[in-house]
């Protein structure tokens, strides 16, 4: 194809058309569903390009596109770029509430689905039918349309992002050209770049975070490895088996990956893991020091385009904090606060991150400075959390704040106040699961009779911390923290975050909610079952079973993993806690013929 247009002298190529003119053959695109050529995904792109127009998308469209991680997903996104659109991504899991609200605040000229996103139809996000287009996933016709390649002007938006402010309110982010690629290039100098490399994308596409992997690579000239979401074994495989040489994570996930693994050696094809969004616990920077693991330990935002300052692969010195400013930002400490100037900031902004730069120039990050809570890469509004409970009609006040979690970093609990008597954690959370992303939901309701005094304001969080320290120490204790790092991993902490696709239905111990399994076609790898439990609560039946005690079923439909019927169960009460789940991942590890006669002993199928 050799049409283009150039709107201003400023315009660059299109990078993906940049990577098939000059390497047609190299594979830029692994998914689940194929692996795709530069040549060949630029054709599809062109033609896919082509069919939106013809809908009536033209350049600086904003458009918002949802479904899952998927082939589909990013063909989609770099034909709107082709076309010059401005693409904003949907998280595809949110509840109707949330997805209208975030529709809401993008403004969309139209909004595109792609696999996995049928529910969200014209009805469902309150938008007129002629604005909602279904992607047509069938191959083009050789003699089919292609639309001409259209250059990027460097001030162009290309991206739309939705980020946590202090309103409860999602703010939408636009990121320009010139943010995109400065930011690629800075992050390409600290981490070096390979013609072979192979970024593997397994954080959630409607962030930054998991964006700036295709358009990187994009930019690069490599290879995107795309995992529909993150399973711990599967990360490990690629990482392992050299499919990945690079990976982006953030904390709670690496050290998933590093749990399922022994402490063998990784392959030496892999050369960074970029861990951010974030803080990384001192004891995971040390595993991965006694590890060689090459983690390259960032700190950005969504306002940068990701990167701000980051540590060269390897660097697992204890006070280098996040590393340097990237090549084209600098940073500073203002009133406490950390301060980036640059273009790829767009100018100057006074983050609400507490920090300081040390004599080295290494920015150090301590926390948030406006109440947000980070958790496990996700940040929280814990305003938006309070006006969800506070519509609840037993719920008199509430005040939300973060405590910390070694795990995740912070977790929301909320505070209330009944009008009469408290309700269930299991009601409210089932309120919260309508209004909320599954990660926003507290991990504890802890019930007061009031929330002010005549000495406290309720919406100071330092004084609320300390109340909640004095009247429920547990959750502060290291009980708490040993069960975050156990059962919690498999429970309710997990399905919270990460896109809301891990253990899904399950909460922590300590709430008194226990999980029903339904596995079915889920448990069919006892290796990826053991890792990421990532689909052992795939059906929706499942959830609705879930009860005090629960029954947890397991299935096995191969020789892989255990073979349970539906006859078998066990019953998992309070008194089983750690231990019962313990013996659950021993029964993954370790699977035997099991008679389907009877129960399996939770007991008796410990780890040896």
């Amino acid at each position: 194809m050799s049409d283009w247009v150039v709107p201003d002298a400023s315009a660059i190529p299109n990078p993906l058309q940049s990577i098939a003119v000059a390497r047609p053959q190299h594979v830029v695109l692994v998914a689940d569903d194929g692996e795709w050529t530069a040549s060949s995904l630029a054709d599809i792109v062109a033609a896919q390009a082509a069919r939106f127009a013809a809908r009536g998308v033209r350049p600086g469209s904003r458009v918002v596109l949802t479904g899952v991680a998927s082939a589909d997903w990013v063909i989609a996104f770099h034909a709107l770029g082709w076309l010059g659109a401005t693409v904003a991504p949907l998280a595809v899991d949110s509840p109707r509430e949330v997805a209208v609200r975030d529709v809401l605040a993008l403004t969309p000229d139209f909004v595109i689905n792609t696999h996995g996103a049928e529910a969200l139809t014209p009805e469902a996000l309150e938008i007129p039918l002629e604005r909602m287009i279904t992607f047509d996933a069938s191959p083009p016709a050789s003699d089919a349309a292609r639309a001409p390649e259209r250059f990027w002007p460097w001030n162009e938006p290309r991206i739309v992002v939705l980020t946590s402010g202090t309103t409860g309110t999602p703010r939408p982010i636009v990121l320009t050209t010139q943010q995109i690629v400065l930011t690629a290039f800075g992050s390409l100098l600290r981490l070096e770049h390979r013609a072979d490399d192979r970024w593997l994308a397994c954080l959630p596409l409607h962030h930054v975070g998991g964006l700036s992997v295709l358009l990187r690579c994009a930019l690069y000239g490599t290879t995107v490895v795309l995992h529909r979401r993150f399973v711990a074994a599967r990360v490990a495989r690629a990482l392992d088996s050299g499919e990945a040489t690079m990976v982006s994570l953030v904390p709670t996930m690496l050290e998933r990956v590093l749990d399922v693994r022994d402490a063998k050696p990784f392959a030496a094809s892999f050369r960074v893991a970029l861990v951010g969004g974030a803080r990384c616990p001192p004891a995971l920077v040390a595993r991965c020091r006694d590890l060689a693991v090459p983690i390259a330990l960032t700190w950005g935002m969504s306002e940068a385009a990701s990167q701000i300052a980051t540590r060269i692969p390897g660097d697992t010195s204890d006070d280098a904090g996040s590393g340097a400013p990237l090549g084209f930002v600098r940073v500073r400490e203002h009133g406490g606060l950390l301060e980036v100037t640059g273009p790829t900031i767009n100018g100057t902004l006074l983050t609400r991150d507490l920090g300081q730069v040390d004599a080295l120039g290494r920015v150090h990050v301590f926390g948030r400075e406006d109440g947000v809570i980070v958790s496990g890469g996700e940040k929280i509004d814990p305003l938006g959390i309070e006006r969800a409970l506070s519509e609840h009609t037993a719920i008199k006040d509430v005040a939300v704040i973060g405590i910390p979690n070694a795990r995740w970093g912070e977790r929301p609990v909320a505070l209330l106040v009944a009008k009469g008597e408290p309700v269930s954690d299991a009601e409210l959370d089932a309120w919260c699961a309508e209004r909320l992303p599954r990660f926003e939901i507290p991990n504890h309701y802890v019930w007061f009779t009031t929330l002010t005094t005549h000495a406290m304001d309720k919406r100071s969080r330092t004084t609320l911390t300390a109340r909640l320290r004095a009247e429920a120490p547990h959750l502060f204790s290291a009980q708490e923290s040993e069960t975050t790092q156990g059962t919690g991993e498999i429970g309710g902490e997990a399905r919270r975050l990460e896109g809301g696709r891990i253990d899904e239905g399950m909460h922590d111990p300590n709430r008194r909610t226990y999980p029903v399994v339904s596995p079915d076609d889920a448990i069919n790898e006892s290796y990826r079952a053991l890792s990421g439990f990532g689909d052992l609560q795939s059906h929706n039946e499942a959830f609705a079973k879930v009860h005090r005690p629960a029954e947890i079923g397991i299935t096995m439909d191969n020789g892989r993993a255990p073979p349970v019927g539906i006859e078998q169960r066990l019953n998992a009460t309070r008194r089983h806690g750690k231990k019962f789940f313990e013996s659950l991942v021993a029964i993954f590890e370790n699977p035997r013929k099991v008679d389907d006669s009877g129960a399996v002993n939770v007991a008796e199928s410990r780890r040896e």
